[in-house]
């Protein structure tokens, strides 16, 4: 896999949702889908405090799998 590629698992975001999705992009491409799914599926508003959120929830994966 390009090193410069990320992984993020659905799950991990929202555990409460019974679906499964895994992608593989840049982070700003998971961070994009993330936000996407967020506002259209749960109503959320894309705002810099959700983007950060989930930025976060990102690294914090991507940490874990490196570990």
């Amino acid at each position: 896999m390009d090193m410069n590629r990320n992984k993020g698992a659905g799950r991990l975001f929202l555990p409460e949702d019974s679906y499964d999705t895994a992608a593989a992009a840049s982070e700003e491409e998971l961070l994009d889908i993330a936000i996407e799914y967020a506002v259209e599926a749960h109503g959320h508003r894309n705002t810099p405090a959700l983007r950060e959120e989930l930025r976060e929830m990102l690294r914090h994966q991507r940490r874990r799998h490196a570990a």
